[in-house]
């Protein structure tokens, strides 16, 4: 469950600090923090994954007409 205010593009780093949750077949709900302590985590990007990920969250803000 992350969220781009998830993402530190400068610092290149991804803060998992949420969970998805199914609640059936068609519908999920996103939690404000993990299951455990221990699932809040940080993973650092490589170059490659961070420019994929702001190309994506460019394409989105565009279709949102944001950019």
């Amino acid at each position: 469950g992350l969220t781009w205010d998830d993402i530190d593009f400068e610092s290149k780093i991804i803060h998992i600090r949420h969970s998805l949750v199914k609640l059936n077949h068609q519908e999920s709900q996103l939690k404000d923090h993990c299951k455990t302590a221990s699932s809040e985590r940080l993973c650092t990007m490589t170059d490659g994954v961070c420019e994929i990920l702001k190309g994506l969250k460019e394409e989105e803000l565009k279709k949102k007409g944001e950019v």
